[in-house]
C-alpha cells in the first residue's frame, strides 16, 4: 500500500482527514491549470503555470517546500513566499528540479518565515557518490532495508531530511544533519509493506 491516491477533491480532504496524507492529481485539483501545463507536451517548453503550481497549497500546510530546476529560481520562488505570512517554507535548486539535495554541488537553502526570507549554503559532500540513470523501485527498497549500501541515495535521504528538519525545527545545520543521520539509522526495515518491483 502506498500514498492514497485521491479521485476527488472531497476524497482528499476525507483521506487527509483519516491520513494525514494523500496524493491529488493536478488534473482533479485545478483541470485548466494542467491543461495549460500540458501545453509543454506541444510547445517543447514550459511556462509560468509550472512555477504557479508549485506554489500551490490545497491543504493551507503551515510549511511549504519547493524544488526548482533553473538557476535563480529559487531566488523568485523566496520572493514569492515572502508573500505568504501564513507558511514557512523552503526552496531550492533540487536535484532534477525536485526537492531533493544534490550534495555533489553546493546548495543554496533559501528559508521564509513571517515574509522575511534567509539563505543558507549547504556545502557539497566529501567525496563523489554516483547515481544510476534508472532507479528502480527494487534498488530504493534494498538500500531502505540495509541490504545494498548506496552513497548517493543515503547522501541525498540525509541532506534533504536534514534541510527539511531545519524549517520544520528550527535547528542549526549540524543539528539536523545529525538528527537526520540518526532517524535514518533508527529506520526499521520492514517498515515497507511490499515486496519486489511494483
Amino acid at each position: 500500500m502506498g500514498l492514497p491516491l485521491a479521485t476527488s477533491v472531497q476524497h482528499a480532504e476525507q483521506t487527509m482527514d483519516s491520513m494525514n496524507a494523500c496524493y491529488l492529481d493536478l488534473g482533479i485539483a485545478l483541470p485548466e491549470l494542467d491543461r495549460i501545463i500540458k501545453l509543454r507536451e506541444l510547445f517543447g517548453l514550459r511556462s509560468c503555470a509550472n512555477t504557479l503550481a508549485r506554489l500551490l497549497n490545497p491543504s493551507n500546510a503551515p510549511f511549504a517546500v519547493q524544488g526548482v530546476y533553473h538557476t535563480h529560481l529559487d531566488e523568485r520562488h523566496a520572493k514569492v513566499n515572502e508573500t505568504f505570512s501564513s507558511q514557512q517554507s523552503l526552496v531550492f535548486r533540487g536535484d532534477g528540479g525536485d526537492p531533493e539535495v544534490n550534495r555533489d554541488r553546493p546548495t543554496d537553502l533559501y528559508y521564509t518565515r513571517s515574509g522575511a526570507t534567509t539563505k543558507v549554503v549547504l556545502p557539497e559532500a566529501d567525496g563523489w557518490a554516483m547515481k544510476e540513470r534508472d532507479f528502480s523501485v527494487a534498488t530504493m527498497i534494498a538500500v531502505w532495508r540495509g541490504d545494498i549500501e548506496h552513497g548517493y541515495a543515503r547522501q541525498a535521504v540525509i541532506a534533504s531530511l536534514a534541510v527539511y528538519l531545519i524549517l520544520l525545527e528550527k535547528l542549526s545545520q549540524q543539528e539536523a544533519e545529525q538528527r537526520a543521520t540518526e532517524l535514518w539509522q533508527m529506520r526499521h526495515k520492514q517498515a515497507l509493506p511490499f515486496h519486489g518491483e511494483h
